[in-house]
């Protein structure tokens, strides 16, 4: 774990949009972070790929309001 990985986490929810936004960017591994800021709560868990995980993460940041469907 990278200390500035972890300094991320650390700043709690209020950077779930921002994480959500640098996945759909990058498709970055955020997936360990998210968990975390979502209460240890996968919602990609039954996704197959990498590019799945992350169309599951961006769709539940959707849903939610976190981020637009942009």
């Amino acid at each position: 774990m990278h200390p500035a990985y972890q300094a991320i986490i650390a700043l709690g929810p209020d950077v779930v949009p921002l994480v959500l936004e640098d996945l759909r960017r990058t498709h970055d591994l955020w997936f360990w972070a998210l968990r975390y800021l979502n209460h240890r709560m996968d919602v990609a868990a039954d996704a197959g790929t990498h590019d799945d995980k992350v169309a599951a993460w961006l769709a539940w940041g959707i849903d939610r309001g976190y981020i637009s469907d942009a």
